[in-house]
């Protein structure tokens, strides 16, 4: 990904399913991480997140949905449903929030799924949202439920959702 508005597409099999995102910010990076997130708002329909950790570092998440009447192309921001701002400085050149996203599973067992996402920032941090059924007061990277910090330099490099380890 790469140019004056990163832009992300997406194709299906046979074609049936053709979709061009663009990013909103110069060399966001659109695209640098993303991840299946299963289903974080509890609706039945798998979600989505993708990153664009340049600048202030933003995370875009996209609830699944039933139909398949997504529009063909268009801006990030019209797909969707809410962005996750890394720094709320915007003189910030790079952050890195967004360097990686990681589906985690139902890490607390809500029966809603959880995410992370890393942040470069600082000396790292990782930041992890559990699942909800109303995200509307979920804005910036300060909201997450679970922040680790202090992890190293580069330490918010990448997150892994291990799962269950020990089978509880």
């Amino acid at each position: 990904f790469g140019g004056e508005k990163n832009s992300l597409e997406i194709k299906m099999k046979n074609n049936q399913f053709d979709i061009q995102i663009i990013g909103e910010l110069d060399n966001g990076n659109l695209g640098f991480s993303f991840d299946g997130i299963d289903d974080i708002n509890n609706d039945g329909f798998d979600d989505l997140a993708i990153s664009a950790p340049h600048g202030v570092g933003l995370v875009y998440i996209l609830f699944g949905r039933d139909t398949n009447d997504w529009k063909s192309n268009g801006s990030i921001s019209e797909f969707a449903n809410f962005t996750i701002v890394g720094s709320v400085n915007p003189s910030d050149a790079y952050t890195g929030f967004g360097t990686s996203i990681s589906n985690l599973g139902d890490i607390n067992a809500d029966g809603k799924n959880d995410f992370g996402v890393s942040y470069l920032g600082g000396n790292g941090s990782a930041h992890i949202f559990l699942g909800k059924d109303n995200w509307a007061y979920t804005k910036s990277s300060q909201d997450a439920d679970i922040i680790i910090t202090n992890i190293g330099l580069r330490g918010g490099n990448k997150i892994i959702g291990i799962q269950d380890l020990n089978l509880d």
